[in-house]
């Protein structure tokens, strides 16, 4: 089957895509390594803040789910700088993970033209006016386009003091697509971002 579109991660960017893909398209597949983690939130739920909110109902506005998402399972709202100006107010969310990710599911798997895979893309050639993608089984997927939705799990690294770590985020893998981008002339590129140490402390010992 050659679809119109694949989109690779299924993150909230993977979650929109397929969601927004599906609507003008007959064939979608999205590409996820771990289906538990479909649609998984962060240790801190929140949804929209300052700077942020604004995002989420632009999103809205372009048949973005998010907003959706979370007033089906926020468990607290509350609107930041409500004694300043109204140009400054913001809306935000704090959601609860399960029934955040219980309600994409079930968004997803009502799509029948939105086809869901567990599994880990290794290669991605073009051929002709197609794209071609090569999985860890050497199966092949055609796509007329790709969407690639891989968060910070393409060939990144968590160093942890002086210890240095392959993974995409704790505990979870990264994939080394990196070659594959610059075969097909995509320019590549990494950022860095960083959590305060945390510091351990035997209080017993030190007095």
């Amino acid at each position: 089957m050659i679809f119109n579109i694949i989109i690779i991660g299924a993150g909230h960017a993977g979650i929109e895509s397929s969601i927004s893909s599906s609507k003008i398209c007959n064939k979608v597949k999205l590409i996820t390594s771990n289906l538990e983690n479909l649609g998984v939130l962060s240790c801190n739920p929140s949804i929209g803040g300052i700077g942020k909110s604004h995002l989420i109902k632009e999103l809205e506005i372009l048949g973005g789910i998010m907003g959706e998402l979370s007033d089906y399972s926020r468990i607290h709202s509350k609107i930041l700088n409500y004694k300043k100006g109204e140009s400054i107010h913001s809306l935000r969310y704090q959601v609860d993970r399960i029934l955040y990710k219980n309600y994409i599911l079930k968004i997803l798997f009502i799509k029948k033209n939105i086809f869901i895979e567990q599994n880990e893309i290794k290669k991605i050639l073009r051929f002709k006016k197609k794209i071609i993608l090569i999985d860890k089984f050497n199966c092949i997927h055609i796509s007329k386009n790709i969407i690639l939705c891989a968060g910070t799990f393409i060939n990144s690294k968590i160093c942890i003091g002086k210890n240095v770590f392959k993974i995409g985020r704790y505990n979870d893998k990264t994939f080394n697509l990196s070659k594959s981008f610059k075969k097909i002339n995509l320019y590549i590129n990494s950022l860095k971002t960083g959590t305060p140490p945390r510091i351990d402390i035997n209080y017993l010992k030190k007095f």
